[in-house]
């Protein structure tokens, strides 16, 4: 279902109060184009293309700048636009998946499987429209303990690809390849020498990987029983 806007009766005499005081001081052309687009946004309402709420909320963030409503707006056509994606992938799994048709085990692994790609998707989604992965996974320690080890997605400063990576908790990832950290550093920097390109790659985690070792168990701890990573170089 489709995220609306709701607001209370209070906040909906409010909201008319503030755009008919708007109004008030509004004159000559000005007001003319302030009145075409409340004429519009009400044929939008009439045909109930918008709530009678939503109309009110997107009426005040033109007229009167308010970004309390602007990012009201903003959060809801994200989420829908999320929800609309993750329609459009479930739609596309149902296509090329069928249930097997033999034994109840084999039909919920392929639910499970289902419901994990479409977790995945939306994260993947989320880090591409905000940046951020909402929810990266924990894998594991370094070998001494002291860098928690995530699987996430990450934006590329440079060519802004969303892409899933392993990195510590020593900063993220910036850069999706050396070569988009070296475009970036060419853009944005005026000196470049050896020290800082070295310094750069070594804290953006891009001369290393990380290599399962073994596990661990945190017998007084919540974290269990979890992997034991440590950094192998890439030019090793």
């Amino acid at each position: 279902m489709p995220l609306i806007i709701e607001l209370t009766k209070a906040q909906r005499q409010q909201f008319k109060k503030d755009i008919l005081a708007k109004m008030e001081t509004l004159e000559g052309d000005e007001l003319k184009r302030a009145a075409k687009y409340i004429e519009e946004m009400g044929k939008l309402k009439e045909n109930k293309t918008i709530t009678k709420d939503e109309m009110l909320v997107i009426i005040k963030a033109k007229l009167l700048k308010d970004h309390y409503c602007e990012k009201i707006i903003n959060e809801v056509n994200l989420q829908n636009q999320l929800e609309f994606d993750l329609e459009q992938s479930v739609n596309a799994f149902l296509k090329d998946k069928t249930l097997p048709k033999t034994t109840s085990e084999e039909r919920i692994a392929v639910l499970e499987n289902a419901n994990t790609l479409f977790l995945d998707r939306k994260r993947m989604l989320i880090t591409e429209k905000t940046g951020t992965d909402p929810d990266p996974v924990f894998l594991g320690k370094s070998e001494d303990g002291k860098l928690d080890i995530y699987e996430g997605y990450y934006r590329c400063h440079e060519c802004k690809t969303v892409y899933k990576s392993f990195k510590g908790n020593q900063g993220g990832s910036r850069f999706c390849s050396p070569e988009c950290r070296r475009k970036w550093w060419e853009k944005n920097m005026h000196v470049l020498n050896e020290i800082e390109d070295k310094i750069e790659a070594e804290k953006n985690a891009e001369t290393f990987e990380w290599e399962r070792i073994g596990t661990k168990t945190d017998k007084e701890g919540s974290l269990g029983t979890y992997g034991v990573f440590r950094k192998v170089f890439k030019n090793d």
